[in-house]
């Protein structure tokens, strides 16, 4: 029961300062929420990284039409035949877990297959951009003559914007270091080989110019020491043009007579692990593929042009050409239907593999284009 105050006593204070007490408190509360919102505003990106999976390592997968899983490593492949390259991301849980980022429908890594509960797609709360990059030789052709030279051997990356920042991207065989005027309209060349790597970044904000973490596959400053790590294809043409069309994206490399033995040994090396090519014995084993040897060919003279030796009867892909010391092989008929003549185009191995016009690889006499051809089949009844 509520007590009566009395004459002249002073009022009752205690609600009004339980009041003010209460208000004060509310003020409080709403401001530390207003202080826990900016904070989060400003801080949930670090916050919440530190809580995402952390990256391990990067990798590119490529898909072949046909095929089920996508792997790493090199590849053989026809050419033509249609592809796709996927990233992925490599990472670990907070619980330990371990997770492959990709697009793939199927992965295998290292020769061994990802568990396909493992594999998901990048989370769209989070931003990731992939930067696509092919890994390709400083230079199509190499003259050794001393050790300085082979140390300028390299392979370097360029970076494609073009391709875009997604998980996957239509794979392409177009090495840069097979040569090709551009009026001859052979881009993307399709034949040859083409190495690939990614740049994984992961940024806080989609508007962030900057990544906070980059996380790289092998590429270049991993190919000279251990090839296998870095996702390759060799996409060949048929027979008899598939030894010679799978040496195109490679340096040629020529040893002087004067290289040392030490010299010697590191070229051998880089042809046995695909990096390099040798062209003398590339034209060796054109022919080997082809069951013929040197001594068994035999040179005729024709004359080029719309009364030349007829494509399929009496002249073909990986025939061989030559006028004094230069030999060429053969690629296809590219000018008068039908008929070898100048403006077909051959394969030369003489300073950087290159697909050229047989007229610009020869010089006609009195406006007549005079060549040694060498069929690489033997004639019915021939050696």
């Amino acid at each position: 029961m509520r007590r009566r105050r009395r004459a002249g006593e002073a009022p009752d204070s205690e609600p009004t300062a339980s009041r003010r007490e209460g208000g004060a408190r509310w003020a409080w509360w709403i401001a530390a929420g207003a202080l826990a919102a900016l904070l989060a505003a400003r801080y949930a990106p670090r916050l919440t990284g530190s809580f995402a999976p952390r990256a391990l390592a990067a990798h590119v997968a490529l898909l072949a039409e046909g095929e089920a899983v996508a792997s790493d490593g090199p590849h053989e492949l026809a050419a033509g035949r249609a592809f796709r390259l996927h990233a992925v991301l490599e990472a670990e849980t907070i619980t330990g877990r371990r997770v492959w980022f990709s697009e793939a429908p199927a992965l295998r890594l290292g020769g061994r297959d990802v568990p396909a509960d493992a594999i998901r797609p990048w989370p769209e709360a989070s931003t990731a951009r992939v930067r696509w990059l092919t890994v390709e030789g400083f230079a199509p052709f190499v003259e050794a003559a001393s050790a300085a030279d082979l140390d300028r051997f390299a392979y370097l990356e360029t970076f494609h914007p073009e391709w875009g920042s997604g998980w996957t991207v239509e794979g392409v065989v177009d090495p840069r270091l097979a040569l090709a005027d551009s009026d001859l309209a052979l881009r993307p060349l399709g034949f040859g080989v083409q190495r690939w790597t990614v740049r994984i970044e992961r940024y806080e904000a989609a508007a962030a110019l900057t990544p906070s973490e980059r996380t790289v596959a092998p590429g270049a400053a991993r190919l000279l020491t251990s090839p296998a790590l870095v996702t390759s294809a060799v996409a060949t043409l048929p027979a008899p043009l598939a030894a010679v069309s799978a040496a195109f994206g490679r340096p040629l490399v020529a040893p002087a007579a004067g290289l040392d033995a030490s010299g010697i040994e590191r070229i051998e090396g880089w042809v046995a692990a695909g990096l390099a090519v040798r062209g003398d014995r590339l034209l060796a084993a054109h022919l080997m593929a082809a069951g013929r040897r040197v001594e068994d060919l035999t040179f005729e003279v024709v004359e080029l042009g719309a009364e030349g030796p007829r494509w399929g009867d009496e002249a073909a892909a990986g025939d061989l050409l030559r006028a004094g010391g230069r030999i060429v092989i053969l690629f296809r008929d590219a000018g008068e239907p039908g008929r070898l003549d100048p403006a077909d185009l051959a394969f030369d191995l003489g300073r950087g593999l290159r697909v050229q016009r047989l007229d610009r690889l020869f010089l006609a006499e009195g406006g007549r284009l005079r060549l040694d051809l060498a069929r690489l089949a033997p004639a019915p009844g021939g050696t």
